[in-house]
C-alpha cells in the first residue's frame, strides 16, 4: 500500500466512524424523546399521580432554594467576624 494513501483511509475512516456514531445518538435522542411523550389515552390516576409528584417537586425546590437563601446569610455574617470592640470584657 502507498504511503501517501494511508492519511485518505484514516480519514475516510473517522468520517465513517463519526457518522455512525452521531446516527446512534440521534437514534437513541429520538427514542428517548418518544418515551417522554404521555399518550393522548393514558390512565388517569397515573396523570394525577404525576400531578401530585410535580407538585411535590416544586415544594422541594422552594425549601432548597430557601434553606440555600439562609445559608448564603449565614455564611455572609460569619464571614465578617465580630468587630473587637463588640466583643465583652476583651482587649
Amino acid at each position: 500500500m502507498l504511503p501517501e494513501v494511508i492519511p485518505i483511509l484514516g480519514m475516510f475512516t473517522g468520517i465513517i466512524v463519526t457518522g455512525m456514531v452521531g446516527w446512534v445518538v440521534v437514534r437513541g435522542m429520538k427514542m428517548w424523546a418518544d418515551a417522554r411523550q404521555v399518550p393522548s389515552g393514558s390512565d388517569p390516576d397515573l396523570l394525577a399521580a404525576v400531578s401530585a409528584l410535580r407538585d411535590q417537586v416544586d415544594q422541594l425546590q422552594h425549601q432548597v432554594a430557601e434553606t440555600q437563601e439562609r445559608l448564603d446569610f449565614t455564611e455572609r455574617l460569619l464571614a465578617q467576624g465580630r468587630a473587637p470592640d463588640r466583643l465583652p470584657g476583651g482587649s
